[in-house]
């Protein structure tokens, strides 16, 4: 498995082992393909591994993986980091919702160009970038489709 192999290697390099601990959370981040926060990683680990993973072994281990580019951190304005493993995922930004905390994922081609097209202008040449868009939910929407472009049409579930 290549997201495996990757950070085999990363470790390689930075002269430390893959260690069972370490190997267990990114197998778990791998088939959990969502947000996550390390409390949220250390309890469902806790119920599920079979080896006892400390929080600071989860803390250690998302750190090296972030070094690694294999997850992200983002601050969403919960007190907390957000997790996400971006490793092999395409591009995408963000809405998150106000009332209820859902971190909705979404694409849209146009959105991209004009933030080309801004940096352009300004004469810069984009690393990188991230769209996060604040919000609540209007419960009574006519003539939109709430989900059109959205990456998963139940990422509007409980929001």
């Amino acid at each position: 498995m290549k997201p495996i192999i990757t950070f085999k290697d990363y470790l390689k390099k930075n002269k430390l082992k893959l260690t069972n601990p370490r190997l267990e959370i990114l197998n778990f981040i791998l088939k959990l393909q969502k947000h996550f926060n390390a409390e949220e990683l250390f309890n469902e680990l806790k119920t599920s591994s079979k080896t006892k993973i400390s929080r600071a072994t989860i803390y250690r281990t998302l750190s090296l993986l972030e070094d690694a580019c294999m997850i992200e951190s983002m601050d969403f304005g919960t007190g907390f980091k957000t997790y996400e493993y971006i490793y092999d995922v395409e591009h995408h930004d963000h809405i998150i919702c106000l009332d209820h905390g859902k971190i909705i994922e979404f694409q849209n081609p146009e959105i991209e160009r004009i933030q080309s097209e801004i940096a352009e202008k300004l004469g810069f040449d984009v690393e990188f970038h991230s769209l996060k868009i604040y919000g609540r939910h209007k419960k009574q929407k006519s003539n939109i489709n709430p989900k059109k472009n959205l990456t998963n049409d139940n990422d509007l579930k409980n929001c």
